[in-house]
């Protein structure tokens, strides 16, 4: 259902020619002295909600706009919004009226103060309670008008949906950057291609043609980090670092509200991006290490320990220089798990005994007793968090979240080892 949202107080009014003219569509004109009539013949809305006082339901105005719409129009009687208490209750008396599912026009022309502010609040509100989209913001500028021969105003009609896409971009902008999650600021990337191409009649010259590509980047970027991919996170990362430098002319024609976060997002890609992390050397276990502060960064708490827990493992395969081993492979890095597990039954038996299945090559490893000391805590983090506290003696969420925050300073640690030493893998 199209619903156009107006109100309307007792002010004066006079005759003018509104003149709807959007980019590639045919401009239109009407004459009246009331706008959502006008607004009423452009758009041609299912219904028609007018917010009105009760003053201003019972003046000329709204009368005249009842009388030409006929029952188009249903008139909501709000309060006159002199306190906090009244802006609440015509929050709530405006959102009862909106449609669930409806696409809405707004229109702000004859709002009084603080009621077009008020009523975009309560349309932004319902896009996430109700599940309305709002389509599109007009207001009929009067005041850019210009005197005709006729002796007419013709003033034009401003689309001001710029504002609603706003409200989009910022919600999508909190997404990634709270949690990465790009699903819907690459949604935003492509539509503004999509736009675009689909309103110019040109032979694609001077279009968009890279948004799309970043939009991409951003997706593999972050489902590679939310479903604890870390290689395919930081080679992605690398390809959204790349493509940033591609997109920023565009993005600053085309989207600018992402050309303002796309120095942010090359920023923290850049940190976190490399090729072939694949192979095992310092700058990928790095790379890695950095991915997990980026996770604690986000609040990412379980991908954080998940992958604390594997990135112990592979620092052990990178201490240990093995030839023609494929770091990767599980049989491979059970056998690391296996000699950790070991070493932590020796140190828990007081370091003396034998039989713990501890093999030499880890006893020679440097800082191997500081990793077996690491091991046995990242190990009780890593049983909290992946079983879900189903024992009686699980440790709380405080617990869990406060450990997890001293990942990085303890993972560090293991790299504080010469650069020199580093041989790829």
């Amino acid at each position: 259902m199209l619903v156009l949202l107006t109100t309307g107080g007792t002010g004066n009014r006079k005759e003018v020619v509104y003149r709807w003219a959007p980019k590639g569509q045919k401009p239109q004109e009407c004459r009246t002295a009331h706008f959502p009539i006008a607004a009423y013949k452009f758009f041609r809305p299912d219904k028609v909600i007018f917010a009105a006082t009760q003053e201003a339901a019972q003046h000329e105005n709204c009368l005249k706009v009842k009388e030409a719409l006929k029952d188009k129009v249903e008139i909501v009687i709000i309060p006159d919004g002199s306190s906090e208490d009244e802006l609440w209750e015509i929050f709530d008396v405006v959102s009862n009226a909106v449609p669930k599912g409806a696409r809405i026009i707004l229109d702000i022309t004859h709002g009084y103060r603080s009621q077009p502010l008020l009523l975009f609040g309560v349309v932004a509100y319902s896009g996430r309670t109700k599940h309305t989209i709002l389509e599109r913001i007009v207001y009929g500028a009067l005041e850019a008008g210009k005197e005709r021969p006729d002796g007419l105003i013709h003033a034009p009609v401003f689309d001001l949906t710029v504002l609603a896409d706003l409200l989009e971009w910022l919600h999508a902008v909190d997404t990634f950057a709270i949690r990465s999650d790009a699903s819907k600021l690459a949604d935003l990337l492509i539509t503004a291609q999509d736009r675009q191409w689909a309103v110019s009649r040109a032979e694609g010259e001077g279009l968009p043609k890279k948004l799309k590509t970043m939009a991409r980047r951003l997706e593999e970027f972050s489902d590679s980090v939310r479903l604890l991919r870390p290689l395919d996170a930081i080679k992605a990362a690398a390809k959204v670092t790349d493509c940033s430098k591609e997109v920023e002319q565009e993005s600053a024609q085309w989207a600018r509200p992402f050309a303002h976060i796309l120095g942010n997002i090359a920023r923290e890609t850049a940190e976190l991006g490399m090729e072939r992390p694949e192979e095992l050397r310092y700058e990928s276990l790095q790379r890695q290490l950095l991915l997990i502060k980026h996770y604690i960064h986000k609040d990412l708490l379980i991908q954080a320990v998940l992958l604390a827990r594997e990135w112990v493992v592979s620092w052990v395969a990178w201490c240990r220089r093995k030839d023609n081993v494929d770091w990767l492979c599980l049989p491979y890095r059970e056998q690391i798990s296996n000699a950790l597990n070991g070493a932590a039954k020796h140190l828990a038996a007081g370091g003396e005994g034998t039989g713990f299945g501890v093999p030499s090559w880890f006893t020679e490893l440097p800082q191997s007793g500081e990793v077996v000391k690491l091991w046995v805590w990242l190990r009780g983090l890593r049983n909290d968090v992946a079983h879900c506290a189903m024992n009686p003696r699980a440790a709380g969420a405080d617990s869990v979240k406060q450990r997890a925050m001293k990942l990085p300073c303890r993972l560090a640690t293991l790299l504080e080892l010469d650069q020199s030493r580093d041989t790829t893998v």
